[in-house]
């Protein structure tokens, strides 16, 4: 196992846990959002969260929208 496959899984954990705590809370900061922010592309935030790829991109959109 590749150290950035172990990291990876780490953190589609830690995105798991997350998505968890904050279920329901409409002021939380969207995932997608948070793992912009870290430098990830839509193709590894996709991977993390099990989302599609163009589901980030909307998300990512929608909370830019959100923030102006």
């Amino acid at each position: 196992m590749t150290v950035e496959k172990a990291m990876a899984g780490i953190l589609a954990l830690m995105v798991e846990e997350r998505e968890r705590r904050v279920d329901g809370d409409k002021g939380a900061v969207k995932i997608e959002a948070l793992l912009a922010r870290a430098g990830l592309s839509h193709e590894d935030m996709a991977a993390v969260t099990g989302k599609n790829p163009n589901a980030i991109r909307v998300a990512l959109h929608r909370a830019k929208a959100k923030a102006a």
